[in-house]
């Protein structure tokens, strides 16, 4: 008889705990669910990077395009040399 009462204490007490624990979890949830929310804190878009279809060609290439023009400069100009002699 004592046992039993014991028993369903201990079924109670479990019981009740666990509805506690439930009753904490749902409020987490409905935390993260208010946090989650657009409209819980309003927040402005992260700008945009202006996209260009190309960059300036002189301002990345100048270096390129000068190595290039002194390298066909010298190759046609030993070539008419050569051809010339």
């Amino acid at each position: 008889m004592e046992g039993d009462a014991m028993e369903e204490e201990r079924n109670q007490r479990t019981e009740r705990e666990g509805a506690e624990q439930v009753g904490l979890n749902n409020q987490g949830v409905e935390a993260f669910r208010a946090l989650a929310s657009p409209t819980a804190t309003p927040h402005q878009p992260l700008p945009r990077r202006a996209r260009t279809a190309h960059p300036p060609v002189l301002s990345f290439s100048f270096f390129s395009l000068s190595f290039l023009f002194t390298f066909f400069f010298h190759f046609f100009l030993s070539f008419f040399l050569l051809v010339s002699v």
